[in-house]
């Protein structure tokens, strides 16, 4: 399997056009965040629309670390916080560590 392109990635206004945002890193762009008319039912484009759009793209370039700190939390989680007693409960599954693998999943395309 593919892995994705190593972090950090960061985003910024696209320098072609003041609707969209890029997403980059060290080896080059990633993805372009946007709007278009139809994604937004034909109105007329607003400031809430690229804020909209920036936070987007905020939340992408994030993706390498929070991929990293969700490995941690799942890895660690049983063995150094809160839920450890939860966890060893064969009868009872631990939510949080559940989710978390199934979000592993999703995000590297691996069956958790």
């Amino acid at each position: 399997m593919t892995m994705h392109t190593k972090g950090p990635w960061w985003y910024g206004p696209d320098e072609y056009s003041f609707l969209s945002f890029g997403i980059n890193s060290d080896n080059g762009a990633i993805a372009e965040v946007y709007k278009t008319r139809s994604a937004y039912g034909g109105r007329s484009f607003s400031p809430e629309l690229l804020s909209e759009c920036e936070a987007n793209a905020r939340l992408i370039s994030a993706a390498p670390e929070l991929l990293e700190a969700l490995r941690e939390f799942v890895d660690n989680a049983c063995f150094s916080c809160s839920l450890k007693e939860r966890c060893k409960k064969e009868d009872d599954v631990c939510l949080p560590v559940e989710n978390g693998k199934s979000a592993l999943a999703k995000a590297t395309g691996v069956s958790k």
